[in-house]
């Protein structure tokens, strides 16, 4: 959970992690989940990363945020 206020890198220090994952375990099934940000960082992180975006941009309702993340979860459960 990284938590920042806007322009601070949070996009990039997520991107590095997703890029580190990506390259020491590539057998690894990687989800990113993007919570109430700008549809342009949604963009670059879907053009970064090679593993599964899901995001919620900041112009949706808060139900709509946890409607994406219990998603996410349930997903990320099924794949364990």
């Amino acid at each position: 959970l990284i938590v920042a206020p806007p322009r601070t890198g949070k996009t990039v220090l997520l991107q590095n992690i997703a890029s580190a994952i990506e390259e020491n375990h590539p057998e690894c099934y990687l989800i990113v989940l993007l919570i109430d940000e700008r549809p342009e960082e949604v963009t670059d992180m879907r053009r970064t990363v090679k593993g599964e975006v899901v995001a919620s941009t900041f112009d949706e309702p808060a139900t709509r945020h946890v409607q994406v993340a219990e998603m996410v979860i349930e997903k990320a459960k099924r794949l364990v």
